[in-house]
């Protein structure tokens, strides 16, 4: 038996805008943690005050705008404490800021376990703000 619902999907590729399909560059996330071009979704959301993902109403102040860091030479995201590279398959943990909390650091979860969960340091690994 086939699944028809996932027949043919792949996942998109982690630096796409879920909204344009197209890679993104100034990056914001949904309450749900969807990555959009902020310049894609803002628009989209003053005219139809939904998520285009999920379909539940979202207005611009839930959107997180992600501080991401970017290799100089390869132009490739990539966590700015480790300066590996993210790919399809890393993890990546977004840490919002308090205040203002509609912003937060990008980095990989592989950093995240390593410095903060199994040393049991809340603090931010770039900001040096509490969690």
């Amino acid at each position: 038996s086939i699944n028809h619902s996932s027949a043919g999907r792949r996942p998109l590729p982690f630096d796409c805008c879920a909204l344009t399909l197209t890679p993104f560059t100034n990056p914001a996330c949904s309450p749900d943690g969807v990555i959009f071009e902020t310049s894609a979704i803002m628009p989209y959301l003053m005219k139809h005050g939904r998520d285009p993902v999920t379909g539940n109403a979202m207005t611009s102040q839930q959107l997180v705008s992600l501080q991401m860091d970017k290799d100089e030479e390869t132009g490739k995201w990539q966590c700015p404490v480790l300066c590996k590279p993210f790919s399809n398959h890393t993890k990546i943990v977004a840490i919002r800021q308090n205040p203002p909390g509609n912003e937060a650091n990008v980095y990989s979860h592989e950093a995240v376990q390593e410095l903060n969960i199994k040393s049991k340091n809340n603090i931010d690994l770039l900001s040096g703000k509490k969690n």
